[in-house]
């Protein structure tokens, strides 16, 4: 892996790993971007286990299971946004960023596109080592 995706891996490592206190907290200081990055990783698994639902139920006739790609899931549902992400990256922020990286991403089967991403953001926001929050007792 080069350099640059280990830049990545720490900015989320220590954007999960961030304390400030909540408002509204107890003595206890929440870790909201923690939050947000289990959040989005477990919407992309559950995202994952649904294509993969959908893909076993659902076979195609001429080939058995099929793995649709992510762009043509986007385009069942809705085309107009995918069109309008074309024009927007292609007119306004830069033109190679659209055919060799967002097309090679959705052509990608769906499942990989989901699964992967959320499996990484669990992994790195998931609270490592055995330290638990205190539970109060009452005595």
């Amino acid at each position: 892996i080069g350099s640059g995706w280990w830049n990545l891996i720490d900015f989320v490592r220590n954007a999960c790993a961030f304390t400030a206190p909540v408002a509204g907290a107890t003595g206890v200081n929440e870790r909201p971007m923690r939050l947000v990055g289990l959040s989005f990783g477990w919407f992309l698994v559950l995202a994952a286990v649904a294509v993969a639902g959908r893909e076993l139920l659902a076979p195609n006739a001429a080939v058995g299971y099929d793995l649709r790609p992510a762009g043509e899931l986007w385009y069942r549902l809705a085309p107009g946004s995918l069109n309008l992400l074309q024009a927007i990256v292609e007119r306004y922020i830069w033109p190679p960023l659209w055919d060799p990286g967002i097309v090679s991403i959705l052509q990608l089967p769906a499942l990989v596109v989901f699964a992967v991403p959320g499996i990484v953001l669990l992994i790195l926001c998931f609270r490592r080592g055995g330290h638990r929050r205190k539970r109060w007792r009452f005595k």
